[in-house]
């Protein structure tokens, strides 16, 4: 059992099965094969290796003679480690032995002598950590092929690991799957973290390598409340946590019933307006329950993470259900705002020096007419509803 605290972003309680998706989003998964199957796997592990040696050969003759000797020596050891008989021979039996797939067994034998690495005192070796990195995914992605995209189809509690997470690839986690996440990177004030809240998933970020020293199949507690992540728990502080997840989720019910009965005024009898902000239309139901009074903000750039490139009825069906929902009740529509971390390249958008305080909002809109065009044409329609 290992620990291993975060900066909490998303609260709540979750166990479930480790699916790693890392930087070039490899989905790796603990999956078996059959006995009959073993000849067919450890002919696909040779192929695969054969496939990244041509690349590693094809990569040193690209930089031969641009280079110093010293560099082009690097694709002599990642051929070198690629060759190695004990690292074959460890692939080769668990793919016997314990059945894993090529893939998975990649995954542990080296995560297993990745994690050996870095525990050494020796600065020297522990700068080589990069090469085995390299290596492993170069072999996944031989192996993978147009595979490696695809997500891995499982009935299990999933909880996703990864370098880091877009907002787009935040919204397009299954949720009826993926119970949480983890990253390496990311912050409390993160649009990410923002999206975790809206959806209800417990999240925690800032971890620093633990896409790294995970591996799919394997058992994890995400505890979104206090950043803590607890990787293959004993079956004692499995038990303690699956009590807490209950607690949490009545405690959370108990707050939702009691939000609509908060008094709307203070002690001396001056009125209390709360309203919400909201990222997507199914958001309103659940504000509405809270007690909010209608919507402060309804933040529209974000249809652009369930529609690559909404048209003017995308935008105003999503308005029309936020509207229906809400009645007589007030909604104030923002003026698409793409910033940094929101959507610019699913809008079509050329990056920018300064993304943070650069070219946004309105004066993004009026740079964009069409765009801005399709927002407020929807907006009026609904205006005039």
């Amino acid at each position: 059992m290992e620990i291993k605290i975060g900066t909490p972003v998303s609260p709540g309680i979750a166990i479930g099965t480790v699916q790693v998706l890392d930087s070039e989003e490899f989905r790796i998964s603990k999956r078996f094969i059959r006995k009959d199957e073993v000849h067919d796997e450890i002919a696909r592990w040779e192929a695969c290796k054969a496939k990244a040696r041509t690349e590693i050969e094809g990569v040193k003759q690209q930089v031969a003679g641009v280079v110093k000797d010293e560099v082009s020596l690097i694709f002599d050891t990642h051929v070198r480690i690629l060759d190695d008989p004990s690292l074959d021979a460890e692939v080769r039996d668990r793919i016997k032995v314990d059945k894993y797939t090529a893939e998975y067994a990649v995954s542990r034998v080296f995560r297993k002598v990745i994690n050996t690495i870095k525990g050494l005192e020796d600065s020297y070796f522990g700068q080589r950590v990069s090469d085995f990195i390299d290596i492993q995914r170069r072999l996944l992605r031989a192996l993978m092929g147009e595979q490696r995209s695809a997500a891995v189809k499982t009935d299990q509690k999933t909880i996703i690991v990864s370098h880091d997470l877009t907002p787009s690839q935040t919204v397009g986690l299954a949720r009826d799957q993926v119970v949480a996440f983890v990253t390496d990177l990311g912050g409390a004030t993160s649009h990410t973290a923002i999206l975790a809240n809206a959806l209800g998933i417990p999240a925690v970020v800032g971890l620093g390598n633990i896409s790294q020293e995970v591996a799919g199949g394997e058992t994890m507690i995400v505890d979104g409340s206090r950043g803590r992540v607890i990787i293959n728990p004993d079956e004692p502080t499995r038990k303690k946590y699956e009590l807490l997840a209950v607690e949490h989720k009545a405690r959370t019910k108990e707050l939702l019933a009691s939000a609509g009965t908060i008094a709307d005024e203070t002690a001396d009898g001056t009125p209390i307006t709360y309203y919400a902000n909201i990222e997507f239309d199914d958001e309103v139901e659940s504000a509405l329950k809270s007690g909010a009074c209608g919507l402060g903000l309804f933040r529209t750039e974000f249809i652009f993470a369930r529609h690559p490139k909404p048209s003017e009825e995308d935008h105003f069906r999503s308005l029309m259900r936020a509207i229906t929902m809400l009645g007589n009740r007030p909604l104030t529509v923002r003026t698409l705002d793409f910033g940094a971390d929101k959507f610019r390249e699913e809008a079509g958008l050329e990056p920018e020096e300064n993304p943070f305080l650069g070219n946004r909002s309105l004066r993004l809109c009026l740079s964009q007419p069409a765009m801005f065009r399709t927002d407020r044409k929807s907006t009026r329609l609904n205006s005039s509803h």
